[in-house]
């Protein structure tokens, strides 16, 4: 669910009945920040309602039948029953992931109530499939608790379309819980290829629980299993390779084996937005163009062609917007000043583990080009300048030095939503890459000499 719960759509009714469903929505204080609007998916269309200060909203829908829908708060989302006619109103604990402690008052005969239960009830009983257990032990312990929670929902009186798809959500909240086990089996070590393949058993038997159920795709869980499938899938079959070459095989082999084109749009979509998103456009064309041929639901569509609007005004070539930034001595620096060389960035943090470990490498990097046309400009996103500037001089770092501040427009128009980031700009000030390979890699080194040879 990593890319739809940060989609926000435009609404979409579904004219077909009078009979309104209303959904009255209050989000309590937790610790992630307020946004204006959430949304809800039903049948693959998404709902958009307003949220004012206090985060609250309603929203009123035309449903031509009772069904699961999902219900979108940015990162979280959680499953929600509705109903023609009825109101529901929803409080939602912001620090609740899953909607455990969720609370719906609905005239529904206990549906979205049994729902929470549900939810809360298969993710403890999923994390007691324990990591540390060995394959066979694990594989019988799923099991077990998939019987479990089966069990306890045919003891319902619910109709027997609602107990299949509760059923449904339990086991893929379990299978979803318990997908990375070859990973965190052996944590905190680094697995070899081998080891990894050491639990084939385990992945092979993963991908059978895997079924294409595309009216499942209104449950979270398996919204989430069914990407997550894919992408261990392409771990285990391209362990090592560039991480594109993954997405593009990944795309293939959904084009060659999910069969329901239902599903296939979703597990392309889910393929390919997450990438675009995060890595831009960059050599991703032979992706793009699979997503643009086989995606045509307008919910997918129009979230990719969003991020890949804002990584297209930022592609190779575009002039780049400037900063003007303070230095570690209170001094103002601009881009615009190194005007006439290439300018690497790197934003970065002090509290980002990821960053500290490419300054070393930055430093070599540095060093080994010095008296060259290229500038090293360090952009620190610590709001404690006081710690920043420690960090700097304990790591005596080099090249130019600076801290954001408040003025966000420059890490904005480069779209950075995570960091370590690495930027290169021309000596004309324009974009050579908004996505430079990692200081580490070994990449980048080579990048900069072949453009300062070009340069000559």
């Amino acid at each position: 669910m990593k890319v739809l719960v940060l989609f926000i759509a435009m609404v979409c009714a579904i004219a077909c009945t009078t009979t309104e469903t209303i959904l009255d929505f209050n989000l309590v204080e937790g610790s992630i920040n307020k946004l204006d609007s959430a949304y809800v998916i039903f049948q693959e269309q998404a709902y958009r309602f307003p949220l004012d200060a206090q985060g609250k909203g309603t929203l009123k829908m035309n449903i031509k039948e009772d069904g699961f829908a999902i219900l979108v708060y940015g990162k979280l989302s959680t499953n929600i029953y509705l109903k023609q006619g009825n109101t529901l109103k929803v409080i939602w604990d912001k620090e609740d992931w899953r909607g455990g402690k969720m609370q719906v008052v609905s005239d529904d005969g206990g549906i979205n109530e049994y729902i929470r239960l549900n939810i809360e009830k298969s993710f403890k009983k999923a994390t007691e499939c324990s990591f540390t257990l060995e394959e066979d032990s694990l594989m019988d312990k799923v099991e077990q608790t998939i019987r479990e929670l089966s069990a306890g929902i045919d003891s319902t009186n619910f109709a027997p379309e609602i107990k299949d798809i509760l059923k449904a959500s339990s086991k893929y909240e379990v299978l979803y819980w318990i997908y990375k086990y070859p990973r965190f089996h052996n944590f905190g070590k680094r697995m070899s290829q081998e080891e990894y393949l050491a639990f084939k058993r385990f992945n092979e038997y993963m991908f059978d629980k895997f079924e294409a159920h595309p009216e499942y795709l209104c449950l979270t869980a398996y919204r989430e299993y069914a990407v997550n499938w894919f992408y261990e899938l392409m771990q285990l079959r391209c362990f090592g390779e560039p991480y594109i070459l993954k997405k593009e095989k990944a795309c293939q082999y959904i084009l060659e084996h999910v069969k329901n084109a239902e599903l296939r749009e979703y597990a392309l979509a889910e393929t390919i937005t997450p990438y675009i998103k995060s890595y831009g456009i960059e050599g991703a064309e032979n992706i793009i163009e699979c997503f643009r041929t086989n995606v045509k639901n307008p919910m997918y569509v129009n979230l990719f062609e969003s991020y890949y609007t804002i990584w297209k005004q930022i592609s190779p070539g575009s002039f780049a917007c400037d900063f003007r930034y303070s230095d570690v001595d209170g001094k103002q620096v601009r881009l615009s000043d190194f005007k006439g060389k290439y300018v690497f960035i790197d934003i970065w943090a002090t509290w980002c583990k990821p960053c500290c470990y490419e300054i070393p490498f930055i430093q070599e990097i540095e060093h080994r080009l010095a008296g060259k046309d290229v500038v090293f400009v360090s952009i620190s996103t610590d709001k404690d300048t006081d710690v920043w500037r420690k960090k700097v001089k304990e790591e005596n770092m080099g090249g130019i030095q600076l801290n954001i501040g408040k003025d966000r427009s420059f890490t904005n128009y480069f779209y950075v939503t995570s960091i370590p980031r690495f930027i290169i700009i021309d000596p004309e000030q324009k974009i050579v890459t908004a996505h430079a390979p990692k200081p580490s890699s070994g990449e980048l080194e080579k990048l900069l000499n072949k453009l300062l040879e070009k340069q000559g």
